[in-house]
């Protein structure tokens, strides 16, 4: 659950709820002059846990017709507006996130309308129910085999995260998965177990929702979209990964399943003790102490006494009396020899089970060494998990913090551009924001500023001027008649110091318009340090000057450079700027922010928020992974050699190295688990954002690329290469790209 500020106090739950539009409404006067009014929503599903009490208490879900879009002042007075709301929604479900404000009332947030079905049955509760992939991109491209094979190991299956699951008692009775036939119609795979009505266990946790069944205790069934059960009841949700389904409805679907594996008939062959038992009742004998024996075991381990002679110590001893005497001539009676010959027999079956002893004692360490170890391996890997599990938690909380205040201060982003900002943020140490002017570059670093709770003295945005040549105009300079520094007017040097002295506190460094001035000139020193891993430092003046310099405790000659500070950048790419090289392309990710319709601003409202729980560094490192080494698939890595190849086919300057493909491999391992982007989409993010940034130049430098044919249809060499690993990604970005490129080659003969 998220929680609000003190003065506006809001608590969002996890999860997305079903409910429709109440009648009646209430007047609301949001300021002067103005009137909105008040709806109210009823809910149909379960609802998250901690808002169970308050529901008790009577409180009801409501929001304001502003929200469903009607203007302000748009009705005379309530009688009117119930009227439309009636009309126009009357008949409606909507999903919608639940939230309790100022812990009075339940409000709904992130509002949507759903298809409808014939009717909605006020009286019934309708169960959420997982859907896994679309018809047009099933789970694991319609291997409907490997789905129900992650299923029965109990491995995640994709799509599903917090944001959409409400914790709830509700036991889960049926996992879908959409995809089509083999003549391209839409159907759905419906798994549900058999014996125990529903899934014994269900979590959300890192890479989706996790299952627990037997192969032997699992149905199946198809169901076309078209059927009239489905459409006559069962609300498909188009944008949540949800269907809800009626409880009674719910009762007939499962008439309609068949088992996956059918029953053995013949019971009788079957051992009384299954495998596993008898594999544990060995592990316990082994373990069981030597002394632990049966009354029984006792007994037949007892021998009678022959001739006085029963402990290895006596026998030995006899062994040692006979060899001294040695009587050669003397030959015993058969009695005596009988009785010599049961002597030998009991030393050496003696000596058999004090060795088995022995063997047994120590098969019993090894087995106590080796459950324990297993022992600790498995707590190790379950400490590994809920660790991982909590640091996805908490950087989905953290995301969608930072999307609620995105549309809060009434900015308008793509969402897609937030998770990516957010990616490419935590995964690099340098991030560009490209694009338009006016298109909010500069407004998104503040927003995640104040998403991260950072006060104004922990964000620095530095307005880059064409005079700037040297790390000196941003830093500041030593004088040495004097012996003082004299820090830069933008302040740059003064909240380093002060970040490397407070590195529990997260700091954000924006240098507004970078490319007014060379920024291979002023960002000299950055370029190189940004790319150690070992005690990366600044250097303000020679350290051995240090003592000698009155204001040294304020400025030092060296500041370490941690990784509490982000380093970002805004350009507008026009004729008035320079051009970024390839050391600074190699070291950042550079997004350029896509531009939403003009027509969703008149949806764009603007509140006060209050300032955020501030996130310390040592959370923010939590949502960093950084696997050490390069994860890329084999195809991954191809295809980068290809591209990389065909950048060199011509000498072309700008080729893929192995920075570059080391950085990528961090973004895409730093995926969250709840992104709306999966891997092959970020890896397509990937290669317009660190790859194609390099491909620029004249017709001539880079036609062989990137072009347009006389039917205006895009080839070239890296066109066809994204084409040749389809099954990578699509790339839907990269060939946009590319086809823009294309055009501007065409038009201006060059392209940036």
């Amino acid at each position: 659950m998220n929680n609000g500020n003190e003065k506006n106090h809001l608590l969002q739950g996890d999860g997305r709820v079903l409910g429709y539009v109440r009648k009646g409404v209430k007047i609301s006067r949001p300021g002067e002059g103005k009137t909105d009014y008040r709806f109210f929503m009823e809910p149909l599903s379960p609802i998250p846990p901690e808002f169970q009490e308050a529901r008790e208490r009577g409180y009801g879900f409501t929001g304001f017709m502003n929200e469903l879009g009607y203007p302000i002042n748009a009705f005379p007075n309530e009688e009117a507006a119930e009227a439309e709301l009636e009309k126009t929604f009357g008949n409606a479900f909507f999903l919608f996130t639940p939230g309790l404000k100022n812990d009075k009332y339940f409000v709904v947030t992130d509002l949507v309308k759903e298809y409808g079905t014939t009717y909605i049955n006020k009286e019934e509760a309708y169960l959420p129910i997982p859907v896994f992939g679309t018809w047009d991109k099933p789970l694991f491209d319609g291997d409907m085999d490997k789905l129900i094979a992650h299923l029965l190991a109990g491995k995640p299956l994709p799509g599903l995260g917090k944001k959409h699951w409400v914790r709830t008692e509700v036991p889960q009775m049926l996992v879908i998965h959409a995809g089509k036939d083999d003549s391209g119609k839409q159907r759905f795979l419906c798994l549900m177990p058999r014996k125990d009505k529903a899934f014994k266990d269900m979590h959300i946790g890192q890479g989706g929702a996790y299952f627990h069944v037997k192969k032997d205790n699992l149905t199946w069934a198809f169901f076309y979209a078209d059927d009239p059960l489905l459409v006559e009841n069962v609300v498909r949700c188009h944008h949540d990964p949800l269907w809800f389904v009626p409880e009674s409805v719910m009762h007939v679907l499962k008439k309609q399943f068949v088992p996956l594996v059918e029953e053995e008939e013949d019971k009788a062959e079957k051992p009384v003790l299954s495998q596993q038992v008898l594999d544990q009742t060995v592990r316990d004998m082994m373990l069981m102490p030597a002394s632990s024996k049966s009354s029984d075991e006792a007994g037949r381990n007892e021998r009678p006494e022959i001739a006085g002679k029963t402990t290895k110590g006596k026998t030995a001893e006899t062994k040692d009396t006979q060899e001294k005497v040695k009587l050669p001539v003397q030959k015993n009676s058969r009695a005596e020899e009988s009785a010599l010959e049961k002597e030998g027999t009991a030393e050496k079956t003696e000596e058999k089970r004090e060795n088995a002893a022995s063997e047994k004692s120590t098969s019993q360490e090894k087995s106590r060494a080796a459950a324990l170890k297993a022992e600790k391996v498995m707590n190790q890997k379950e400490e590994k998990k809920a660790k991982e599990e909590k640091r996805e938690d908490e950087e989905m909380a953290f995301i969608h913090r930072f999307i609620r205040r995105v549309r809060q201060r009434g900015f308008l982003y793509d969402e897609r551009d937030l998770y990516n900002f957010h990616i490419s943020a935590k995964s690099s140490r340098l991030v560009i924001l490209a694009g338009r002017s006016g298109t909010g570059k500069s407004g998104l670093v503040r927003l995640y500023g104040e998403a991260l709770g950072l006060t104004p003295s922990q964000v620095a945005f530095l307005p880059v001027r064409p005079s700037w040549m040297d790390d000196g105009d941003i830093l500041g300079y030593l004088d040495r008649n004097r012996m003082l520094y004299f820090p830069s007017d933008t302040g740059l040097a003064e909240l380093l110091v002060e970040a490397s002295r407070h590195p529990e506190k997260m700091y954000i460094v924006c240098f507004d318009e970078m490319n007014l001035a060379r920024a291979e000139y002023y960002f000299a020193q950055f370029i190189s340090v940004l790319e150690k891993k070992e005690n990366p430092a600044l250097q303000l003046y020679n350290p051995s000057l240090e003592e000698r310099v009155y204001n040294h405790s304020d400025y030092p000659a060296r500041i370490p450079l941690m990784d509490n500070v982000l380093f970002m950048g805004t350009v507008n790419v026009d004729e008035s700027t320079y051009h970024f090289s390839d050391k600074i392309l190699d070291r950042a990710n550079v997004i350029t922010l896509h531009q939403r319709k003009f027509s969703d601003m008149a949806r764009l409202t603007r509140r006060e928020v209050a300032p955020e729980v501030e996130v310390s560094a040592d959370e923010y490192r939590q949502f960093r992974k950084d696997e050490g080494v390069v994860t890329l698939s084999d195809e991954e890595l191809h295809l980068l050699d290809d591209l990389n190849a065909a950048l060199d086919e011509r000498g072309t300057s700008g080729g893929i190295g192995y920075r570059v493909v080391s950085d990528m491999s961090r973004y895409l391992a730093n995926i969250p688990s709840g992104s709306p982007m999966n891997r092959k989409e970020a890896l397509d993010m990937q290669i317009v954002q660190r790859v194609l940034t390099k491909v620029r130049g004249s017709q001539e430098q880079i036609g062989y690329l990137t072009s347009l044919n006389e039917e205006n249809k895009l080839m070239g060499r890296f066109p066809e290469l994204l084409k040749n690993y389809s099954q990578v990604s699509a790339f839907t970005e990269s060939l946009r790209v590319l086809e823009r490129k294309a055009k501007e080659l065409r038009t201006y003969d060059y392209t940036l």
